[in-house]
């Protein structure tokens, strides 16, 4: 006998925990751990895709064509402007040019065909117009400005500014009615 049974006091050991029969777990939480599985699964391959496989895909000319179909997928349609056509003008545009003085402008006017519709958004933005236009005058020289392959390719040019500015490409002709270097 020990000690502590020796002054009366007796200790019972704790019993056995009985062990318990396991029941089966119910379908609820196999399928909740499926769902849990297939979900890690599908993050994992997302992640690798964008992160590992499409840069290196991307190199490749299968990648660029795939990259261009989808820029042709997601580019966002385009304003059909539709009516009879209307002329529009801007007139008075006045550009110092680039050079090594400054003290030479170019003053204009510009004329455009529209359709009829088309015609109030033009006359809306008809100062961002303005300013997208000076933008691309200032950074030529007087020079530049002076040939008839300036000309020519600025009209393109001012198309595609205006157009630029205003949502589906409105603007099928754009021609000088006036311009002065001095």
């Amino acid at each position: 006998m020990t000690e502590i049974e020796d002054r009366g006091l007796h200790i019972e050991e704790p019993d056995e925990p009985e062990e318990q029969e396991s029941k089966p777990l119910s379908p609820l939480y196999k399928w909740a751990g499926l769902v849990m599985v297939v979900i890690g699964l599908g993050v994992g391959a997302f992640f690798l895709t964008a992160k590992v496989i499409l840069p290196l895909l991307k190199a490749t000319p299968i990648g660029e064509k795939m990259l261009q179909v989808k820029q042709k997928i997601n580019k966002p349609k385009k304003k059909v402007w539709k009516g009879p056509m209307v002329d529009h003008a801007i007139q008075g545009v006045t550009v110092n040019a680039a050079g090594p003085r400054g003290l030479q402008f170019v003053t204009f006017d510009l004329n455009m065909q529209v359709p009829e519709s088309a015609k109030e958004a033009l006359v809306e933005k008809e100062n961002q117009i303005r300013g997208a236009l000076i933008a691309f005058f200032v950074e030529r020289t007087v020079k530049e400005l002076s040939t008839r392959e300036f000309h020519n390719a600025a009209r393109d040019t001012m198309r595609a500014i205006i157009n630029s500015v205003i949502e589906g490409e409105p603007v099928d002709t754009a021609y000088f009615t006036r311009f002065l270097i001095q």
